[in-house]
């Protein structure tokens, strides 16, 4: 794997979870999506280890707040 390789992919997954960024046109959004696409399918399994990371991630943090908000 090359640096360009492991920057898409990290490209991709920040853009997979990063609902807060939205792009102006459709265009840029589909071209984003088809890139998203070709490294899902070329990496599929790395990429799947991320999302299952970072959804990991999030319910330990959710966790974290609600006892938190709990107590």
């Amino acid at each position: 794997m090359t640096n360009l390789d492991l920057t898409l992919i990290f490209f991709v997954i920040n853009f997979l979870f990063n609902k807060k960024k939205k792009f102006v046109t459709t265009h840029l959004l589909h071209t984003h999506q088809l890139l998203i696409d070709k490294i899902k399918h070329k990496y599929k399994s790395l990429v799947s280890a991320a999302l299952k990371r970072d959804k990991l991630y999030k319910v330990m943090i959710g966790n974290k707040v609600n006892t938190f908000v709990k107590k």
